[in-house]
């Protein structure tokens, strides 16, 4: 499967974006139906782009688990460690792609 940068979504949209007759919107590069627009970047970028970071859970429960997408990463936090909503949690990603 080809890898994608994140900022290819935008190409990505508007060249390989199906509305479906249930409503939904058809990724075109492995089939899956997402229900609006957003949730179909997010899946693009979850699923199809190339990763460049890698997001550490700040808190020490967690033994410093790993999260390869920011949207997991953020709905993880805030889902189970509230006391970090409102926090810049971009500190806890690390680089692993350098741009060529």
């Amino acid at each position: 499967m080809a890898a994608y940068r994140t900022e290819d979504y935008e190409f990505y949209r508007s060249t390989k974006v199906n509305r479906v007759s249930s409503g939904g919107y058809l990724c075109l590069l492995c089939g899956a139906v997402l229900s609006k627009p957003f949730t179909l970047k997010r899946h693009f970028q979850d699923i199809h782009a190339v990763r460049e970071f890698i997001f550490t859970c700040p808190a020490t429960q967690c033994s410093g688990r790993n999260f390869t997408s920011k949207s997991s990463f953020y709905s993880h936090v805030f889902a189970h460690h509230p006391e970090y909503k409102g926090m810049d949690l971009m500190s806890c990603a690390r680089r692993i792609r350098q741009d060529t």
